[in-house]
């Protein structure tokens, strides 16, 4: 089961919004056995979310002074709220069904990414120096390190020859008129793709 977590974007409630998602905490966990020990205690909340009532009424054009009282009282809701928001996290494990049960809003849950295309571009050139062949394939942005990986004519068994974060590679020490084949993968921060194309070439 994939892990959720709770969407705790606090400074992007309103005061109201705020006191609403006090209350919704307060309303899921009271007689919740999941969470039969809460950091902050319920009524404390319930508390907060009451002054904050007030102090919403009484900032709605009033004074400076009534406002600074709002403020601070949005700041300490934003702590307890954080607090308890833990605590949950800690007893959920990433449950999303416990999670959801606290009156906590659950993160939205992130899609994995795919994993990389194959490398494409892979090239085999001959060179006049007997045994040796050039590879070359096109760089792939945000690669890690690519595996290269040789086929013996005349074998079933590939092998990895490099691990490498180049792309241009001198294959020395290969048999004259023996035909050799090359593919190319490459890890990225998503994963490892699949094997590119296969290309072939005997060596000089």
């Amino acid at each position: 089961m994939r892990k959720s977590n709770i969407a705790l974007y606090l400074r992007k409630l309103r005061p109201d919004g705020l006191e609403a998602l006090m209350r919704n905490v307060v309303a899921k966990m009271t007689g919740n056995a999941t969470f039969a020990t809460p950091v902050v205690k319920l009524v404390d909340i319930t508390a907060k979310a009451d002054a904050l009532e007030l102090a919403i009424e009484a900032a709605t054009g009033g004074s400076r002074q009534s406002k600074l009282l709002r403020n601070d009282l949005v700041a300490e809701s934003r702590v307890m709220l954080t607090a308890q928001a833990d605590y949950v996290r800690g007893i959920c494990n990433g449950d999303p069904t416990l999670l959801d049960s606290s009156g906590f809003p659950l993160a939205r849950p992130i899609a994995p990414l795919p994993p990389p295309a194959p490398p494409v571009g892979l090239e085999v050139t001959r060179t006049t120096v007997a045994g040796v062949l050039k590879v070359r394939w096109r760089k792939d942005r945000g690669a890690l390190l690519y595996y290269l990986e040789m086929l013996v004519e005349g074998s079933t068994e590939w092998t990895r020859i490099r691990s490498t974060s180049r792309v241009k590679h001198e294959i020395t020490g290969l048999i004259t008129g023996t035909e050799y084949s090359f593919r190319v993968q490459v890890t990225t921060a998503t994963g490892v793709s699949p094997m590119s194309e296969t290309v072939t070439a005997k060596a000089a």
